[in-house]
């Protein structure tokens, strides 16, 4: 047990769930989702939307300066100036598209830019696109506008920029400090740079600070991570989230480019991921869902304490209630029980939205069965536990009877002290909670082929 009262799981405990699971970013999960011939299923949807369901809205930006080996991000290297510039036009023009489908005027209560390197837009691309989402939707007063940054390629200029026009929460892709894990990596991020960059945002007041960390990167050991924990606890952020190098080379090339001799074998992947979370709990650091962390006073650990957490394509979130129409090549949208992925290949996705067509590449409708099973994995990832009688009342149903085939599957765990299952709840165990795709993946009904063909899909490790 750590300081902080929390149970740290054993080595022997980790290495046994240490499986192969879908990371639920959504449910059903994109391998199951249909081709689309056209966007015409989308533009029903967005007819029919209510304004009365906030929006959040999602832009995707694939380029950065250079490609970091590690990375399993749809993105591409930026060679000129004329790449954004285009990109940033295409934006306009699917806004103006989306704009004109939807009934009425909608509220957006959040906006988020990811990539991709998003700061490579230029200043005046980003005022163009800002001033026409204003023009085509109400932004909340207190809207979130989020955006992922490289302090390295992402000026003082730039900073400046965004901040002046109301960004309030950038995250940063730390990774790793170690020069020699950047360097194995194809990475260069300085300590001081990044010092620096937390700096300016904190001396304008911004809503939160958050980073992301990857254990299982070339050459890490627990000195190394030792040394990167003291600096990441220094900088304090609000939010960190702390990720497994998913090791993908078959499917990401720029992976083919790190030597796998020098991944960390089993056993020091998973010493540097309880060396990380312990790190993180002693600095007082409360665990949020299944890989993130938060201050006690942010927003996500008041919500994960008060279990109205939610997720969405761009993780944890406190905004429960909102559809996400997301926007730029290979983004996801989330609206009325209705998924669709734009086209990956800008090429196609410029073609497509010049010619007045959404851009849907693969999509799903989600019956009333991937409704109920989607609240249950969702409540499992984000709160911990699932009520049943909440889930019961909400769809009609008896939890044990629609469950009575999935609730039997949890014995193991329950037996490991992982999860409990009584008449109230299936509630995650203090060290279950490190183990909760592990619990959610036993009510989905596309494994293994149990609805629908098997999509024989790779995913990553639950560790």
């Amino acid at each position: 047990m750590n300081p902080s009262g929390t149970v740290i799981p054993g080595k022997e405990l980790v290495r046994e769930m240490d499986v192969a699971a879908p990371r639920y970013t959504s449910y059903p999960t994109i391998p199951v989702w249909s081709a689309a011939d056209s966007g015409e299923a989308y533009a029903e949807v967005l007819r029919r939307h209510s304004a009365d369901t906030p929006l959040t809205l999602y832009f995707h930006v694939p380029f950065c300066s250079t490609i970091c080996h590690y990375c399993g991000c749809n993105t591409a290297k930026l060679e000129c100036n004329a790449q954004t510039a285009e990109y940033a036009e295409a934006l306009r023009q699917e806004i103006r598209l989306i704009a004109a489908l939807l009934p009425e005027r909608h509220r957006v209560t959040q906006i988020h830019w990811g990539g991709g390197t998003p700061s490579t837009l230029n200043n005046g691309e980003f005022t163009a696109i800002l001033n026409l989402v204003r023009q085509s939707f109400d932004v909340a007063d207190d809207a979130e506008l989020a955006i992922e940054t490289n302090p390295m390629t992402c000026t003082d200029e730039k900073l400046r920029f965004l901040l002046d026009n109301g960004f309030n929460r950038f995250s940063i892709g730390v990774q790793d400090f170690d020069p020699e894990v950047q360097q194995r990596i194809g990475r260069n991020q300085t300590y001081a740079r990044t010092a620096e960059f937390c700096r300016t945002i904190r001396e304008h007041g911004v809503r939160s600070l958050n980073f992301d960390l990857v254990y299982g990167l070339p050459t890490q050991n627990l000195d190394k991570a030792g040394d990167t924990m003291s600096k990441v606890v220094d900088l304090s952020p609000d939010r960190i989230a702390v990720y497994s190098f998913a090791f993908l080379p078959t499917l990401r090339d720029n992976q083919r480019n790190i030597d796998t001799s020098l991944i960390p074998g089993t056993d020091m992947k998973f010493d540097l991921y309880l060396l990380t979370i312990e790190r993180l709990q002693q600095a007082g650091y409360e665990m949020i869902g299944m890989d993130h962390y938060a201050k006690p006073e942010e927003e996500l650990a008041v919500a994960w304490r008060e279990k109205r957490l939610r997720r969405n394509f761009m993780g944890y979130t406190t905004k429960a209630e909102t559809d996400v129409i997301a926007m730029g090549a290979t983004s996801i949208s989330d609206v009325s029980g209705y998924y669709c992925q734009n086209i990956k290949d800008n090429a196609p996705y410029f073609e497509s939205v010049r010619a007045g067509r959404l851009p849907v590449q693969r999509h799903m409708t989600l019956d009333t069965d991937d409704l109920i099973r989607r609240r249950v994995i969702m409540d499992i990832l984000c709160n911990g536990i699932v009520l049943k009688e909440d889930v019961s009342k909400r769809f009609g149903i008896s939890f044990e009877d629609y469950f009575a085939l999935e609730l039997p599957r949890l014995n193991p765990l329950i037996e490991k002290g992982l999860v409990v299952n009584d008449a109230r709840a299936v509630e995650a165990t203090e060290t279950g909670r490190f183990f909760l795709r592990n619990i959610a993946l036993h009510f989905d009904n596309y494994l293994d082929g149990r609805k629908g063909p098997n999509a024989g899909a790779t995913f990553s490790r639950t560790v």
